[in-house]
């Protein structure tokens, strides 16, 4: 806030608000160099640039130091790292999966090295063990390690720390643990990813990593010793990072392929008006009508939300270049873009008018053909599919480790149903899964569970908790989104609800009642949706839908 800035920088607060909310990035950098001495030099074509504060600013350099210090600033800054560290935590959390089994759960390494990940790569795309594998697979006699080393041994200008790099490919080689080579490829592979600053960081982002992994390492001119990450500290274990052992899901039981194919095929459909094996389905682009920018393919992957800009990036420059001879390069810089205004600027650019701006944030405006034409032919893509399917199953297997566990409570079941699957996995899609936020101010967030509906049940004397939920669908005002199809779905599902549907029906109006999007205006929708999987048949989009064929198993 200006009022906590101008009050620990008497002298400089009002100038360095302005760069702080200036409206370009150009704008802002103009401020911060005339604080600043900025000299360019060259190595042959290599452009090298450095820059140091000049002797007047000491004062600001003193009075940004002494803000960043304040009670105030330190609280924002926790927060800000607590909500870098979530991200890397569900991360690491899926790589733990994907690497050791369902029940996994990352140790403290895995965890330290995704925490920087996430820090230093920021919008870019970290890669999966789906990545490891296939680097591996396509390495001769299994030297993906060794291509590592050597291209961290190999280092140089314009990477920055190369001399570090060098040293630490030297001492990595005879020390990396056993059973980190996965995770060292890992972070190989996200380096080599990271274009910030034309490439010149990559080296510190393998530093940084690998010294995690080894619990030794060079970074920035120092040696660092980490006790608390070397090899066989007993440590394995992130205290508040992962939820507590009554809300992590274990499945016991892979998930079906054949559950996993129906539920896309459904929620595909919801998502895009059209069946999976269409590919106006793989290839849908939507407008920006709800201020996400654009939204694309089987799930909407969509640019405000960022789950669009890692799917790009992992797909690789050279192939949306390839596939988008015409809109390539500017498509490539709104996905890899760390301005988001940057970005912004270019997605707007590219819609036929401006119509009057939402209060969601939407545009409304239409993309422009050509560059519709080029999306669509990027995302129905080999390349692009194999994406879009590698992305939905991760997204599936946490909601298959959240209804196994359902099933468990719900009826001491070892396997749920296709329905209840479908239903939370379109939750997982639509709205980012169970977890939700507390029910007063300063509440943590939670995981929703088969507690939460038995409590709502006993308020309301079991039965009647159905009729409560259908009331509230009749009832939804005409400023909910999609109210008109709330109305009808009442009308239709309120004949057709059975005892064994009830609890998840339940538990679909909690998460819905929860949901935040368009300034909670999606809570209708939310439910209009699992409500057509649960019941197999009911409206949404203005159209009507019937997944009993799909849903038979």
């Amino acid at each position: 806030g200006k009022k906590v800035v101008l009050m620990k920088m008497p002298k400089y607060g009002e100038e360095f608000w302005r760069a702080c909310t200036a409206g370009s990035q150009s704008k802002a950098l103009d401020t911060v160099l005339n604080w600043q001495n900025s000299t360019d030099s060259y190595s042959g074509t290599i452009r090298k640039h450095s820059a140091e504060w000049k002797p007047a600013s000491a004062v600001l350099v003193n009075e940004i130091a002494g803000l960043f210090d304040s009670v105030e600033m330190r609280k924002i800054q926790t927060e800000h790292a607590n909500r870098e560290a979530q991200n890397a935590w569900r991360q690491a959390e899926r790589w733990a999966r994907d690497a050791r089994g369902s029940h996994a759960v990352p140790d403290s390494t895995e965890f330290g090295v995704f925490f920087n990940l996430v820090v230093m790569n920021r919008n870019s795309h970290i890669p999966s063990f789906g990545d490891v594998k296939r680097l591996k697979k396509a390495s001769r006699d299994g030297s993906a390690l060794m291509e590592a080393f050597d291209w961290l041994a190999g280092a140089g200008d314009p990477m920055r720390q190369a001399a570090e790099s060098r040293k630490n490919a030297l001492v990595w080689q005879a020390t990396l643990p056993k059973g980190r080579s996965d995770l060292f490829l890992l972070a190989y592979l996200s380096a080599k990813r990271l274009d910030r600053d034309r490439g010149s960081f990559q080296a510190i982002n393998l530093n940084r990593s690998g010294t995690l992994i080894c619990g030794k390492g060079w970074v920035n001119g120092a040696e660092l010793k980490l006790r608390q990450f070397a090899p066989g500290f007993n440590d394995s274990r992130i205290a508040g990072l992962h939820a507590s052992p009554s809300e992590i899901p274990v499945a016991k039981i892979p998930l079906p392929e054949a559950y996993f194919q129906k539920a896309l095929a459904i929620t595909a459909q919801m998502e895009t008006s059209n069946s999976l094996a269409s590919e106006g389905s793989w290839g849908a682009v939507a407008d920006d009508f709800d201020g996400g920018g654009i939204s694309c393919g089987l799930l909407q992957w969509n640019h405000k939300s960022g789950t669009l800009q890692p799917l790009v990036l992992a797909v690789g420059k050279e192939t949306v270049l390839r596939l988008m001879p015409a809109y390539g390069k500017e498509f490539w810089q709104a996905c890899s873009a760390i301005d988001k205004n940057e970005a912004r600027a270019i997605i707007l650019k590219w819609q036929n008018s401006l119509r009057e701006v939402k209060a969601n944030g939407g545009n409304g405006g239409s993309l422009k053909f050509p560059i519709l034409a080029e999306i669509r032919n990027l995302f129905n893509s080999p390349e692009m599919k194999g994406r879009q399917v590698e992305d939905a199953r991760n997204r599936a297997k946490g909601a298959w480790d959240y209804a196994v566990k359902w099933a468990k409570e719900q009826r001491g079941a070892d396997k749920p149903t296709l329905r209840e699957f479908a239903v939370i996995f379109d939750t997982y899609v639509h709205l980012g899964g169970m977890r939700v936020a507390g029910d007063s101010e300063g509440d943590k967030k939670r995981i929703l569970s088969y507690s939460d509906v038995k409590a709502f049940k006993e308020e309301r004397k079991g039965k009647e908790a159905a009729e409560v939920i259908f009331d509230w669908l009749r009832d939804v005002s005409s400023a909910m989104r999609q109210s008109q199809e709330a109305h009808q779905n009442a009308e239709i599902w309120r004949k057709k609800l059975s005892r064994d549907e009830s609890d998840l029906f339940v538990l679909c109006y909690l998460r819905a009642q929860k949901a935040t999007g368009d300034g909670g205006r999606v809570k209708a929708l939310a439910l209009c949706r699992r409500g057509v999987i649960l019941f197999n048949e009911g409206r949404i989009n203005s159209s009507t839908y019937d997944f009993a064929q799909v849903l038979a198993q």
